[in-house]
């Protein structure tokens, strides 16, 4: 196996990837589509479940889903879409995950194709969830695979921010072997995962 000369978006989608992640969602919207079509093109059909969604509230919840059974679960969507996103992101953070959740943002600063700017950093602060954000590709592919860790780790989906410019940039990305792409096992936990008035505060 040799390293890969691959751009930021390529090299998120390898590091999913490699990572095991088995369900991959989202909404289009650049930069972050890309990450959806690249998974497309290196994994196998039966490898992953990959699929556009409705609005990104939906992307969401269907990737949510997943990782609570267990699955590695990834869910693609730009800085504007993370605000459709924000009402089950504001109950995940509390009940939080199984298999590994990861939150691709794509910011775009300037606003150079999008309708606003804004800086997913401080939602990703506001919904207490942990975030990572990658400089190069290498370290891109690499961040990606640690998202889905730390998210089973601390039970919490992990935001992993990028910017059109990251998406732009080109890099040599080492060879990875893709993990398994079951990430826990079914928890029935009673109420762990209901998000109710009885639940919330504990």
């Amino acid at each position: 196996m040799q390293s890969k000369l691959l751009n930021g978006e390529q090299a998120l989608a390898y590091g999913a990837w490699a990572a095991g992640v088995s369900v991959v969602t989202g909404y289009p919207g650049s930069p972050s589509s890309e990450v959806v079509e690249h998974l497309m093109a290196i994994s196998a059909p039966d490898e992953v479940h990959i699929q556009w969604s409705a609005n990104e509230k939906v992307a969401l919840e269907t990737a949510l889903g997943a990782s609570l059974a267990g699955h590695r679960a990834l869910v693609c969507m730009k800085s504007v879409g993370f605000n459709i996103a924000l009402d089950p992101v504001m109950t995940a953070n509390l009940t939080g995950v199984n298999g590994g959740l990861v939150i691709l943002v794509g910011d775009d600063p300037g606003a150079w194709a999008s309708q606003n700017e804004q800086d997913s950093r401080y939602l990703a602060a506001f919904a207490e969830l942990p975030l990572l954000e990658p400089a190069w590709p290498a370290e891109g592919a690499a961040i990606m695979c640690a998202a889905f860790h730390l998210s089973q780790e601390v039970q919490l989906p992990v935001v992993v921010r990028e910017t059109r410019d990251f998406s732009w940039e080109r890099g040599m990305v080492p060879p990875l072997v893709r993990a398994s792409p079951r990430g826990a096992e079914l928890a029935l936990r009673g109420p762990r995962w209901v998000s109710l008035p009885f639940n919330v505060v504990a």
